[in-house]
Formats: structure tokens, sequence, C-alpha cells
């Protein structure tokens, strides 16, 4: 038993060693992301997202409109909405990705 623990204490020193375990690697330098600001990938994710939420959503008003329902909100409200978002998206990143 003895043999199996100092075996099993060998091979996770040298996981930790070999990189396995990020905190413990010597020459694995972690990448410096600001936490407060979107990267430019963040940025284009979060946008595009916002984009096609915003054309469904707006379709969606135009259908029940269509079919005679009455919507809370009116066409256009959406993309009113969703742009003010965007430009806060544009705001909260880092000053080389911004548009």
């Amino acid at each position: 038993m003895a043999r199996w623990r100092s075996w099993l204490s060998r091979e996770s020193h040298k996981l930790e060693v070999e990189g396995s375990n990020p905190s413990c690697a010597p020459n694995l330098k972690l990448s410096k992301m600001s936490k407060t600001k979107f990267n430019g990938f963040e940025k284009y994710f979060i946008q595009t997202a916002l984009k096609h939420a915003i054309e469904e959503a707006e379709l969606d008003v135009l259908a029940a409109e269509s079919n005679g329902k009455r919507s809370i909100y009116a066409p256009g409200y959406f993309t009113l909405v969703g742009n003010e978002i965007i430009d806060k998206v544009n705001s909260m990143t880092l000053k080389k990705y911004q548009d």
C-alpha cells in the first residue's frame, strides 16, 4: 500500500510539472484577459446574436399584426432598443476592437 501511495504521489507531481494543471505548470503563460471589456471575438459574437434576436423579434411583431393580434410592442421597437445595446457593447469593447 505504501508503494502505491509513493507511486501515486510521483505521478501526480509529474502531471503538475508537465502542465496538465495550469496553476502549477512552470512555463505556462496565462492570457491577461480583461474582466471589464470585451475582446473582438466576444464583441462579434454578442453583436451577431443581438442582430439575429432583433430580426426574429421584429418578424414576430409583424406576424402578430398580420394575424390580427395586437402586440405590446410597436414595429421598430426591437430595432431601436437592440441598436442601443449594440452601441453599448461597442463602447464596452477594448479600444483596438471598437467600430
